[in-house]
């Protein structure tokens, strides 16, 4: 069995989960491809993807997408996805995330591929804090592409049921089917190394998150939050693991609350499973996740 999965997003999440599920699917036998940038428009320092799965001997079919709607480049984007469908006879084309799920679908459609064509949101575009035109665009663009494939997978029962009530796919072709994560293995003497490198006393409180600073995981309501909570203790610490185009912002906001002392944005972290590892509680602010 031969699968191609197509990727722009090639970072944080979507990232972890493409490089588990391709390489997994060559230890049981399945061959697979990886369609993708070489290296994603605003990568914020998450550049591994490639790299990891070259080395992990699977191949990549470089497009050139990019995350923003560009007319021209989406074009060549997708003729060269509809080129790469028609080169080679795949048996299932899995497309992940919005960008390269709506493109990957029209290709898969317009190339006349027999591979069955598999759908990931991972997170759905149209739930997001854009304006209401914004979102509706993505909405319509959904449905159309809907029509296109045999299966969405939902990561969660509420996950699948948007899809189903927003008019994506009827309910028979919406699956759900969980994430698989690997838990990682993070020495127990990592917990001091990171508190002693970000300047964080040892018995402080610390509370975090790993995500990007994007509007979809909400950095605002983080602050606002730890502004909150440092009424009550004022030694208590908060992290953000992950880089994003919200970095500015948060950390203007934090000042202006007088609590920049106690926040800590640490950008993109190859080795993020050991500051996860070092917090007591852990946060997520997201509008949405998927």
């Amino acid at each position: 069995m031969r699968v191609l999965h197509i990727v722009e997003a090639t970072i944080a999440g979507v990232r972890t989960h493409v490089q588990a599920l391709a390489t997994g699917l060559v230890q049981h036998g399945v061959q697979s491809e990886v369609a993708c940038p070489l290296r994603r428009q605003n990568s914020f320092g998450d550049e591994q993807f490639v790299e990891y799965l070259t080395n992990a001997g699977i191949p990549i079919r470089p497009v050139a997408m990019q995350r923003s709607i560009d007319p021209r480049s989406d074009a060549a984007a997708l003729h060269r996805l509809i080129a790469i469908l028609r080169s080679t006879p795949y048996d299932l084309v899995h497309l992940h995330s919005s960008k390269a799920g709506f493109l990957g679908r029209l290709a898969a459609r317009a190339s006349g591929s027999r591979a069955a064509v598999v759908y990931s949101p991972h997170g759905l575009a149209f739930l997001g804090a854009g304006s209401a035109a914004k979102n509706q665009l993505f909405l319509q663009l959904e449905r159309l592409a809907g029509q296109f494939c045999d299966r969405i997978i939902a990561v969660s029962p509420s996950e699948r049921g948007l899809i189903i009530s927003h008019g994506l796919a009827p309910a028979e072709r919406v699956a759900c089917i969980p994430n698989g994560v690997a838990a990682p293995k993070v020495p127990a003497s990592s917990r001091a190394a990171v508190r002693a490198e970000l300047g964080i006393p040892a018995g402080a409180p610390l509370i975090g998150t790993a995500a990007r600073l994007a509007p979809q995981k909400n950095p605002g309501l983080f602050v606002a939050a730890a502004a909150l909570v440092l009424q009550q203790q004022p030694a208590a610490h908060f992290v953000w693991c992950g880089g994003g185009e919200l970095m500015a912002e948060a950390r203007a906001d934090a000042e202006s609350r007088g609590i920049a002392h106690a926040c800590h944005f640490l950008g993109h972290r190859d080795d993020a499973a050991a500051i996860v590892a070092a917090f007591d509680l852990f946060w997520l602010t997201s509008r949405y996740e998927g």
